[in-house]
């Protein structure tokens, strides 16, 4: 039952950009999971943006699931507020165009924690949600971005302001307020 509740309650339709805040690795694994394994089961291409021990810790939750359609990337060791794209950005953009270049690429997913940008990266996290904004509605495929609620203490107005839903403690909100990406950002023009 959880486990349905869990993928029930994150971005499952293309053009979704969602925002998930977790407290703890465990629920942040299962979340993950989740997701993914929700899209592989009805076909979706997807993608895994994580570091090496929440990716094996996914991975192991998703043993028995037919994983043929998953990449996991592990996320940049570095986030660096002077790059132009940010690294994030850059790979799920160069796997998205690569995904949907395919012919049999419909759907896709994108799942990233990105809790490891922080502390030291608020202003930027702006600029990166804007950029996973206009990738989720270029493409068909729906993204999550992940926070760890006990690291994003001052920069959630920013978090939240940058996605129509936002799930926190198991509870899914729409954001009235969202702000709007930029429709005209061509995700070709940032690499």
């Amino acid at each position: 039952m959880l486990q349905e509740l869990d993928s029930a309650v994150v971005a499952r339709r293309p053009g979704e950009h969602v925002c998930v805040l977790y407290r703890s690795d465990d629920e942040r694994d299962r979340l993950m999971a989740a997701y993914l394994r929700d899209g592989l089961q009805i076909g979706h291409t997807c993608l895994c943006v994580a570091g090496a021990p929440e990716s094996a810790a996914v991975l192991s939750a998703l043993r028995g699931s037919d994983v043929s359609r998953l990449d996991v990337n592990r996320r940049p060791h570095r986030f660096r507020s002077e790059a132009p794209t940010p690294p994030t950005t850059r790979l799920i953009a160069d796997w998205s165009r690569a995904t949907f270049e395919r012919e049999d690429a419909t759907s896709a997913r994108v799942v990233a924690d990105v809790s490891w940008v922080l502390p030291d990266q608020g202003d930027d996290i702006t600029r990166y949600e804007a950029n996973a904004t206009t990738l989720a509605t270029s493409y068909a495929q729906s993204c999550v971005c992940l926070y760890d609620l006990n690291r994003v203490d001052y920069v959630i107005y920013e978090l939240i302001s940058m996605h129509a839903k936002v799930r926190v403690g198991g509870v899914m909100l729409e954001n009235p307020y969202t702000s709007e990406a930029d429709s005209s950002m061509d995700p070709g023009s940032w690499l």
